[in-house]
């Protein structure tokens, strides 16, 4: 039997987390199915990360902390939506602003949120190319 993975994860959903956010319209045609551990009900704009959901916490010269796991979360599935083209890249903008929002509510230093927002304006776009997909490796027989 063969064995499927990717790598770079640090991080697993244990339970369930949900936040409301608003996706565009064009989403209802989109199979869904194809995405697992997330799940987005269009009629309340409630978008579910499932527990098993990996990621890769917060990027660049910091240190992850209670004020940067949930928006490091929701960063990421954002941008994994955009690389697999379910999100179009101009939601780039609403991504980052809501990992703003979240890491706010967190109580992050409004330094530190100008800091990210900068970082991921200017550096982080290739995150959300679908030309950077993660590698699946395969290893076994068939």
């Amino acid at each position: 039997m063969k064995l499927q993975y990717t790598k770079g994860y640090k991080y697993q959903v244990e339970e369930d987390y949900a936040f409301y956010i608003k996706l565009p319209l064009p989403l209802v045609a989109v199979h869904w199915g194809a995405v697992k551990f997330i799940t987005y009900h269009r009629f309340n704009d409630l978008l579910i990360v499932r527990a098993g959901y990996a990621w890769d916490g917060p990027s660049g010269p910091t240190k992850d902390d209670k004020a940067n796991m949930r928006a490091s979360l929701e960063h990421d599935v954002l941008y994994q939506l955009m690389r697999l083209k379910i999100l179009p890249q101009s939601f780039r903008t609403i991504a980052d602003e809501r990992f703003n929002k979240t890491a706010k509510e967190d109580g992050m230093w409004w330094w530190r949120r100008k800091y990210y927002l900068f970082s991921l304006r200017k550096f982080a776009g290739f995150a959300a190319n679908p030309k950077n997909k993660k590698k699946v490796y395969v290893v076994g027989r068939k």
